[in-house]
């Protein structure tokens, strides 16, 4: 027989379900996310540091920071291979004078769309090509007010 305050519920049950199998995915990937958590400067590819491009691991997979002209923002994924994907990155559109940082910065943001793991060691984080070569290496930014 047709119950309608059961009806009513059914979507409330289906929501609260979908609702618990994202929290459950979240919290996964906020464990594996720890050690990036906070804010790193890149040092690898030598010279790019001048230009102080830099990362910062969010919460939710947030990432964040400033590409040597514009900042920009995206998000991260991670699964339980170690496998790391990026995207999509949104960028400020500031116009820079200087033509070499400009291309500097499309050079620093095409970095993500190559990155398929990640490596940290000796305080410094590598983000690795499908060939785990190191695509781009970043020091962890230590502020002397925390």
């Amino acid at each position: 027989m047709f119950n309608p305050i059961r009806f009513r519920l059914f979507p409330v049950r289906l929501y609260t379900f979908f609702a618990a199998v994202v929290l459950a995915g979240c919290s996964a990937a906020a464990v594996k996310m720890e050690p990036l958590r906070g804010d790193w400067m890149l040092k690898v590819p030598a010279g790019a540091s001048d230009l102080g491009q830099t990362v910062s691991f969010g919460e939710a997979g947030r990432v964040s920071g400033h590409a040597g002209c514009n900042r920009y923002s995206g998000m991260i994924q991670t699964d339980d291979a170690g496998a790391v994907r990026f995207g999509p990155i949104a960028a400020t559109k500031r116009a820079c004078l200087d033509g070499n940082r400009m291309q500097a910065e499309s050079e620093f943001l095409a970095v993500f769309d190559r990155v398929h793991s990640y490596r940290y060691t000796d305080g410094r984080l590598q983000l690795l090509d499908d060939g785990d070569a190191v695509v781009a290496e970043f020091e962890r930014i230590e502020y002397a007010d925390r």
